[in-house]
C-alpha cells in the first residue's frame, strides 16, 4: 500500500482506536515501516501512551524509538490492544494473534475495506463471505445479485464478479432499466420493462458460489452464474466464464484448467474433513500438518 494512502488511513482509524481501546496498552503490529508511520501518525494525534512494537522478528530488534518490540503470544487481550501497521495485508498475522487469544474487537485494522478481514462469517448486500476471506468486498462491488464465498479464500482487490447484459435484443445497454429522463416515459408505456428485467435476471440472478480457500489472483473477472469449488485457484487475468471443480487451477481467457492441485483421493478426504470449519484454535494447533496434504489426510480423514 502507498504510504501517504496508509497514513491516511490510521488517521481515519483514530477514534476507533480510542473508543475500543477501553484503557488497555496500546501496541503497534509491525517495526517496519508501516510500525514508524503508525508510531508518527499516533503521536501527532495526541496519543503518547504507546507500549510498545508487536513483531514475528522481536528476538531480533528488541527495541524500536526506544520502546519495547514483543511477540504477539507474550501479550494478553484483557490488557492489551493491537493496532495492526503492516502495510500490505498478511493473513498469517491475523492467525497468530487469534490463536493467542485475540478477537476483533481487540484490533484496530487501518487497511482499505476490502481487505479487511472479519472473525466471524458476514454479510454485504446480496453476499454472504465466509470469516477470514479478504478481498470479498471488492470482489462483489458491481455485482448486486446474491453471492456466496466461502471461507479462507485469498481474493486480489482488482477482481471482479460481473454482470451480465442481454445480447439477443437490438442493443446491449440497459437504457430501458437506467433513469433517463428522455425516455423513461416511453418505455413506461411499453413491455419494455418487463422484458429487461426478465432478461437481467435471466442471466445474472442466479447465486454465485465461491467455496472455500480459493485463491483469486490479480484482474480476474467472474461471470453469473458461475461455481467454483473448494480449494480452487484462478491465475490473474482469468475470465471465469464456466464452472471451476474443487482444487482446480483455471487460467486464460476464457479460463481453462491447467492441472488439479492433489490428486482425486486427496480432493475428496480435503471436502470431506472440511477444516474451514474447524475452530481456528484448532487450526492453529495443527498448524505443522497443513504443510503436506497427504499428511494431513492421514492424521485428519475419518472415513
Amino acid at each position: 500500500m502507498d504510504e501517504n494512502v496508509f497514513r491516511k488511513k490510521i488517521i481515519e482509524a483514530i477514534n476507533e482506536i480510542r473508543i475500543k481501546r477501553k484503557g488497555r496498552r496500546l501496541w503497534i503490529y509491525g517495526a517496519g515501516r508501516g510500525g514508524s508511520i503508525a508510531y508518527d501518525v499516533l503521536l501527532n494525534e495526541g496519543i503518547n501512551e504507546i507500549a510498545g512494537f508487536v513483531d514475528a522478528n522481536a528476538k531480533n530488534i528488541n527495541t524500536k524509538y526506544g520502546l519495547k518490540v514483543t511477540e504477539i503470544e507474550l501479550l494478553s487481550p484483557c490488557e492489551d490492544y493491537i493496532l495492526l501497521a503492516t502495510m500490505n495485508f498478511n493473513n498469517s498475522i491475523f492467525l497468530r494473534c487469534v490463536k493467542a487469544g485475540f478477537e476483533e474487537k481487540d484490533f484496530c485494522i487501518p487497511i482499505s475495506p476490502e481487505m479487511s478481514v472479519h472473525f466471524e462469517d458476514f454479510q454485504v448486500g446480496e453476499a454472504k463471505i465466509g470469516k477470514f476471506t479478504y478481498g470479498g468486498e471488492a470482489l462483489v462491488s458491481v455485482y448486486e445479485y446474491p453471492v456466496t464465498i466461502g471461507r479462507f479464500c485469498s481474493i486480489s482487490t482488482s477482481a471482479r464478479i460481473v454482470p451480465a447484459h442481454p445480447t439477443s435484443t437490438v442493443t446491449t445497454h440497459p437504457l430501458f432499466l437506467a433513469p433517463y429522463e428522455e425516455i423513461k416515459d416511453f418505455a413506461a408505456t411499453e413491455d419494455l420493462f418487463d422484458f429487461y428485467d426478465w432478461s437481467v435476471d435471466k442471466f445474472v440472478t442466479d447465486t454465485v458460489n465461491i467455496g472455500n480457500d480459493v485463491w483469486i489472483g490479480a484482474n480476474v473477472v467472474i461471470l453469473p452464474h458461475i461455481k467454483i469449488g473448494n480449494g480452487v485457484i484462478i491465475g490473474a487475468g482469468a475470465v471465469v466464464t464456466r464452472d471451476v471443480e474443487d482444487y482446480s487451477i483455471v487460467v486464460g481467457v476464457p479460463a481453462r484448467h491447467l492441472r488439479y492441485r492433489f490428486n482425486e483421493n486427496i480432493r475428496n478426504k480435503l471436502n470431506e474433513i472440511k477444516w474451514w470449519d474447524w475452530d481456528i484454535k484448532k487450526i492453529g494447533e495443527n498448524a505443522r500438518y497443513f504443510l503436506d496434504a497427504e499428511l494431513f489426510c492421514e492424521r485428519f480423514y475419518n472415513g
